[in-house]
């Protein structure tokens, strides 16, 4: 499956004790009813957001996985794939990446 839309939040690394690790990225889908949804990026497919920015528009590969605990049922999204669309704000970029204030004039 594949969702497109524009970049909302990227989250900081989560580290937990047995090793595992993972990234979540918040994505507004495009259409009549946008909606906020959270994709998982666990292991060494946390390494893909670190190529792409708040505001970026992508084309996101991901699963859905599905469990039941305790008689209620859960859904995650998890991803594994992403193809830039195009340039998100540069000003944000700058931003996130300390500069911006070393302007000569």
């Amino acid at each position: 499956m594949e969702l497109t839309g524009t970049i909302k939040l990227i989250q900081p690394l989560q580290e937990f004790p047995s090793g595992f690790y993972k990234r979540v990225m918040i994505l507004t889908t495009e259409g009549q009813y946008p909606q906020d949804i959270a994709i998982e990026f666990a292991k060494e497919k946390a390494d893909l957001l670190d190529k792409v920015y708040q505001g970026d528009r992508v084309t996101v590969g991901i699963d859905l996985r599905g469990n039941e605990f305790k008689g209620r049922y859960y859904v995650n999204v998890s991803g594994w794939r992403i193809d830039k669309q195009e340039a998100g704000q540069a000003l944000e970029r700058l931003e996130q990446n300390g500069g911006g204030d070393d302007m000569p004039f």
